[in-house]
């Protein structure tokens, strides 16, 4: 089990009378609140999204309250779900709605109120003046909401949160995940495309100060090698054989076997280098590759490059 203590303790409760969800109203003291404290060390506080009847899923576990300043707070937890943390910093779901079993509740034979679980909502008007909101980083945001039960479980059946809202709710952190995922995807992609292109700039300059590219050439081919990773292959005939090999391997092998194209001392009045052989355009190469891709779409880079280099791409 891994324990956080909050870089900021979430509010859950005030001192202060206010209505649940339901109009009934309730007070609350310091005393309670203390007293709270103490009844639930030893429970566990289940976080879930909204109020499911059965405490789950659940996304981590509230391990610590301290009662300070007439707010109870929830200073510790344990086993968050990394992407249930990032959507409550983001503020999609700062609100914080307890629902908590009343004294004379069959599961409660203490005389305050226990914990059943810290449910967290959407953006909702406040219902607890003075509250802040839920995050687990520093973040700001505005919003909570608050809930008490004190009825017995047939009866809480029929006043838990309508199926509509409880769906709702769900629905949305689905979808509130599934752009976290799709984000945190989109980046990892762009990681990986610099971290390729950082890998092969050692080598292109090698090959610039070999005189085998030109300086003006090691940006394209730089942008054409961060598109290729170590698991793309290219398939092409030698002979009566087909070879397999990396596309990456083939382009350095190539670019390797080039002959020397510019001598560092020849160069013309104008400062521009001369050159005895054809020179390799990779944006002219980069864009037969994109066109080829283009009219066979589900063609890899790796593929591209080899229908271009044998004249196959058409």
């Amino acid at each position: 089990m891994t324990q956080t203590t909050l870089p900021k303790p979430i509010e859950v409760l005030a001192v202060g009378t206010r209505p649940d969800r339901y109009g009934r109203e309730y007070s609350f003291t310091e005393a309670d609140l203390q007293k709270m404290v103490v009844a639930n060390a030893k429970r566990e506080k289940p976080l879930v999204v909204g109020h499911p009847g059965s405490d789950s899923p659940f996304y981590g576990k509230g391990t610590a309250l301290e009662a300070r300043d007439g707010k109870l707070l929830l200073t510790a937890a344990q086993d968050i779900d990394p992407t249930f943390s990032a959507i409550v910093n983001t503020g999609e779901l700062s609100g914080v709605s307890l629902k908590l079993l009343a004294p004379g509740h069959p599961e409660n034979d203490t005389d305050t109120y226990l914990i059943r679980h810290i449910g967290f909502l959407g953006k909702s008007p406040p219902a607890w003046e003075n509250l802040s909101p839920a995050e687990f980083s520093n973040a700001d945001a505005t919003e909570l909401e608050f809930a008490i039960f004190e009825d017995t479980p047939v009866t809480q059946q029929k006043t838990q949160s309508p199926p509509a809202e409880k769906s709702q709710h769900e629905a949305e952190f689905a979808q509130r995940q599934a752009d976290l995922e799709k984000r945190e995807a989109e980046f990892a992609q762009r990681q990986a495309t610099f971290n390729r292109a950082e890998a092969i700039r050692p080598f292109l300059r090698q090959l610039e100060g070999d005189g085998k590219l030109l300086p003006t050439e090691v940006p394209g081919f730089e942008a054409l090698f961060s598109q290729f990773d170590d698991k793309q292959e290219i398939e092409f005939s030698k002979g009566d054989e087909t070879e397999k090999v990396a596309g990456l391997t083939f382009l350095k092998t190539f670019l390797k076997g080039l002959p020397k194209r510019v001598e560092l001392d020849e160069q013309t009045a104008s400062g521009e280098a001369e050159f005895s052989r054809g020179q390799v355009d990779p944006v002219a190469l980069a864009g037969r590759i994109a066109d080829y891709r283009a009219k066979h779409p589900q063609a890899s880079y790796a593929e591209a490059l080899s229908a271009v280099q044998s004249g196959k791409a058409a």
